[in-house]
């Protein structure tokens, strides 16, 4: 799923708490042809898709998702539960770059494969998903108060879900970020170390405002920290004690302004110590950027 004039190279060698509520939603909500997710603050719900669908996963989350007031970060992840949706992954949301909500829908594997994402015109998924039908557990995460419209072709009526299970959740800047010359739009490099007490799901998202470009780069990466907390690669860019490791180079310039939105998710990881990393350069007009962290336990 490549658009002309990007590659993608894919390697593979060897803070803000956001609490949850007591209450739960009613476990076994029927999702519906649109289902929409909202809350004031993260939870889960344990949902049921009625049959098999197929949601459009194309570039900037296709015509089956839609957010509503947004904040820096608002996302579910639907997890499979039963012995049909075990493994299945579905995830979406929005940023907001520069005032405007770019949006992402992306199936993401289960660890220990690479991980999903989607890089401006380059992705690893297709352009179509098919959802299994049965049991999931639908997880909800905002740092403000918003809406997701989930639209299942196929399946009729509309529906609310107030996820509002107790889950332990996280949403946060990078633990280290560094520039390399005062334009911290044009070379971005951050990292993010998490410990995770169960199984559970990592995203980050990185974004950006070209008014004008030459050409960009970007690494995104998952690392496995050392054991040991002096180790000088722990929290080290780049994920140099990682064996999963993202590149897009693009090289074609453009005069037109762009928001660019990047997005990388793993599903499943284990229990302990995982980290994120996102290296972005630019040959452009740049006047703004950003990075979250998204952590979520099962």
């Amino acid at each position: 799923m490549c658009r002309l004039r990007t590659a993608l190279v894919l390697l593979l060698p060897g803070v803000l708490m956001l609490p949850a509520p007591a209450t739960s939603a009613a476990p076994g909500v029927t999702m519906a042809g649109v289902t929409t997710i909202t809350g004031t603050r993260p939870g889960y719900a344990d949902v049921r898709v009625p049959r098999t669908v197929t949601v459009d996963t194309s570039f900037d989350g296709g015509r089956d998702l839609a957010v509503s007031g947004a904040g820096a970060l608002t996302a579910f992840v639907l997890v499979g539960t039963d012995a049909r949706t075990r493994g299945f992954t579905l995830a979406g949301g929005a940023a907001v770059v520069s005032g405007q909500a770019e949006r992402f829908l992306m199936p993401v594997p289960e660890w220990p494969a690479l991980g999903g994402g989607t890089y401006e015109d380059t992705k690893t998924y297709a352009n179509s998903t098919k959802l299994p039908g049965g049991s999931y557990r639908l997880y909800y995460v905002s740092t403000s108060r918003g809406a997701i419209s989930l639209r299942l072709p196929g399946l009729p009526g509309r529906t609310t879900v107030r996820p509002g299970g107790r889950v332990t959740a996280k949403v946060a800047p990078p633990d280290h970020e560094l520039t390399g010359t005062p334009a911290r739009e044009n070379v971005f490099v951050a990292s993010t170390t998490e410990k995770m007490t169960r199984r559970g799901f990592a995203l980050q998202v990185l974004h950006s405002r070209l008014e004008a470009e030459a050409a960009w780069q970007l690494v995104m990466c998952h690392n496995n920290p050392a054991e040991s907390a002096a180790e000088p690669l722990r929290d080290a860019p780049g994920c140099p004690a990682g064996e999963k490791h993202t590149l897009v180079n693009h090289r074609y310039p453009g005069i037109d302004p762009d928001t660019k939105m990047f997005v990388q998710a793993y599903a499943g990881l284990p229990a302990g110590e995982h980290g994120l990393s996102a290296i972005f350069t630019n040959e452009g007009r740049a006047t703004a950027i950003g990075y979250s962290t998204l952590w979520l336990e099962y």
